[in-house]
């Protein structure tokens, strides 16, 4: 199962970053002077990062999602971990077309 991150503001405020890439992504944009960074689930002021761990619990709850199987017409299913990671996560609030103003 692919590692689940949270970045930790100096607010306490928590979004999650899906990947190592991501990771990578941010601390190379912090270091090259970006002032706001923007992840799917969130943007952020990088001199507002306190620190980026494994988010354990949404790890499990993602685990326990795969284990869970689910009844069909067809018989039990059991869902992928993409699926699952999507059910935890959510939906990015990025993911909509901007609208323009008029």
């Amino acid at each position: 199962m692919k590692k689940i991150y949270k970045l930790i503001t100096k607010s306490k405020t928590i979004i999650p970053i899906e990947s190592r890439e991501e990771i990578d992504a941010i601390v190379k944009a912090a270091n090259a002077g970006a002032r706001l960074l923007w992840t799917k689930y969130g943007v952020i002021d990088s001199s507002s990062i306190d620190c980026i761990v494994v988010d354990k619990e949404k790890m499990a709850e993602v685990g326990a999602l795969m284990r869970l199987k689910t009844m069909t017409d067809n018989g039990l299913i059991q869902k992928d971990e993409e699926a699952a990671r999507r059910e935890v996560l959510g939906e990015s609030p990025f993911q909509e077309e901007p609208k323009k103003l008029k």
